[in-house]
């Protein structure tokens, strides 16, 4: 009887060491969960428990800490950035209003061309961040269609031929004439439009765009023939609202990028020896 109390009060004593560490872990989590809610919940504060599942919990909260932290720091990026963008065209339209409105300019043509290519560029700066937007939000309808790759890239390139032949660009495209497949060809022409007009503003003379099947995937090749993609650039091509020497608005490729990321595909680019070149693969199942 002895050792049988002895053993009960042990096995008693045990029990109520093991809840009172669940319990004191739990609430250390709690409470970090609650420092997470009100955003000050530390990421370099890390805790180790003893129990495995506890620590896979913490753990858990620890990443989602991070993915919050991260995505806060992006809003907050893109939100600065995004201001800067469109304060520049704003206080160009309303410094040349307000000369025309007080006859400072003897000839209004020029300042009304600059008021109206500022008002595209703004319009065009809102349109992305909207259509970004939506990708955030994933409020974007994909609608797959069977489609001639050959004829689909041919209409995207002669859309884009008026730019081509003002700067006296070629556009040429090499690759077979019966390859089909199923995709959201609105959102593969943003993917390729955003690209293609890149390639013709940097190229010297020429463009090509190519494309090459795999047993899963087709990739599609657009190079040029300009003087190819800085480091710095390269690093940091599909940033939002990153421009190299001669960017434009920085969200294009950004848009590229999240156009093929929700058709199931993805674009890298690259330097060769004649240019740069953006490959965009596509999968050949839905």
């Amino acid at each position: 009887m002895i050792i049988l109390l002895t053993f009960i009060v042990l096995f008693v004593l045990i029990i109520i060491k093991i809840c009172n560490s669940i319990s004191k872990s739990v609430l250390q989590i709690s409470n970090d969960a609650k420092k997470l809610g009100n955003s000050s919940y530390k990421i370099e504060k890390f805790h180790s428990f003893s129990f495995d599942e506890i620590q896979d919990l913490n753990n858990n909260v620890h990443k989602l800490a991070k993915k919050l932290l991260d995505y806060h720091t992006s809003q907050k990026t893109l939100l600065a950035n995004a201001s800067h963008e469109l304060r520049t065209p704003l206080m160009s339209i309303q410094g040349y209003a307000e000369g025309i409105k007080y006859d400072i300019f003897n000839d209004i043509s020029q300042p009304l061309d600059i008021i109206i290519e500022e008002s595209k560029h703004l319009s065009e700066i809102i349109t992305n961040m909207l259509t970004l937007s939506a990708f955030d939000f994933e409020s974007i309808n994909i609608k797959y269609n069977t489609i001639n790759l050959y004829d689909t890239i041919e209409k995207f390139a002669y859309s884009l031929g008026g730019l081509a032949v003002k700067l006296n660009k070629k556009i040429t495209i090499n690759g077979e004439k019966n390859i089909f497949v199923s995709t959201d060809e609105s959102l593969l022409f943003k993917a390729i439009s955003n690209i293609l007009s890149n390639a013709i503003r940097y190229a010297k003379e020429n463009i090509e765009i190519s494309f090459e099947c795999h047993k899963e995937s087709i990739i599609i090749h657009i190079s040029d023939d300009g003087d190819g993609i800085s480091k710095d650039d390269l690093d940091n091509l599909f940033t939002r609202f990153y421009k190299g020497k001669k960017g434009n608005v920085g969200l294009g490729l950004s848009i590229s990028q999240s156009c093929l990321q929700y058709l199931g595909g993805e674009i890298t680019a690259y330097n060769t020896d004649c240019g740069a070149c953006f490959d965009i693969t596509l999968n050949t199942f839905n």
